[in-house]
Formats: C-alpha cells, structure tokens, sequence
C-alpha cells in the first residue's frame, strides 16, 4: 500500500509522451520487447525514469542513466513540474529498496521530505557539490514505518 501511495505522487497529467525502453531484453518477434526499466518523455524532455536494479532476466542492471542518474537500489524519479529532470525545482522519488541515489542537480541546498505510511514527514536538507545531490534510500523508518515517496525541492539562490 505504501508503494502504491508513493507512486500516486509520480504519476503525471500529460496525455502527451513518449514511452522508451531502458536497458531492454529483444527476446524475437514472437514476444516482442520487454524491459525492466524504462523513460517517460514529454516534448522531448526527460520527465521521468523507472530504473530496477535487475533485469529481466535476472542480471544486474546498470544503475544509471547517463550521467543523470545513478543508484544501488530501484527507483522512480519524476519531475513534479513540466520541468525535465535535470532542471527541475521539485522531484518526487519513490525507492524499492535501501541504497544510494546520485543525482545531477545545480550546486546548493535542498530539502529532503520522506514521506512515510500514515502521514509523517521527515524533513531533512541536503547539498549538492560538484553538481552531484546524493540521497541514502530507505524502505522505513528507524521505528518499522514504510516509506511512501521522497520530495526534493531546489531551494533558490
């Protein structure tokens, strides 16, 4: 349920976009293509990436997306204005699964919601350096409660 209430924070209104495969698995014509992982576009832009750590066949995934993207746990990023994801002032991510989250962000603060099962929020802040916003993902909280979906807003100069 948790997950479900993460993913209705991803979710976009735009009946306008593009759906590409990401690391997918060409198993004939007889299947068609399969991918574990996957982007959403609209105008073009990158809005929003579904990355799993493993394939559909069980190897491991990249854990990237160029040099936007880079994480040890699966998770879904998404743009949460029309913004592509790089320039973006607020994301919403929803992780499966505890790890590291790299991001390509413009250099300064931002602030960090986790949103847990039942309406608590914890709110941290975090900085990019180097252009590099780092995130550690996590399934819960310290006391077993589920983590729903991530915020991170781009707090402006």
């Amino acid at each position: 349920m948790a997950k479900f209430n993460g993913l209705s924070h991803v979710l976009r209104d735009s009946a306008c976009f593009s759906i590409e495969p990401y690391e997918a698995d060409y198993l004939g014509y007889e299947r068609g293509a399969h991918t574990s992982s996957w982007v959403r576009r609209e105008n073009g832009k990158v809005v929003l990436i579904a990355l799993r750590k493993h394939r559909l066949d069980g190897r491991e995934g990249s854990g990237r997306y160029g040099d936007w993207l880079i994480t040890t746990a699966s998770v879904v990023v998404a743009s949460k204005t029309d913004d592509d994801l790089e320039s973006a002032r607020q994301l919403a991510i929803v992780p499966y699964g505890d790890g590291d989250l790299r991001l390509k962000r413009l250099n300064g603060p931002h602030i960090v919601r986790e949103h847990f099962f039942g309406g608590k929020v914890a709110t941290s802040r975090a900085r990019a350096n180097g252009g590099i916003l780092r995130l550690k993902l996590r399934q819960q909280s310290e006391g077993g409660v589920p983590l729903e979906w991530v915020e991170v807003l781009s707090v402006q100069p």
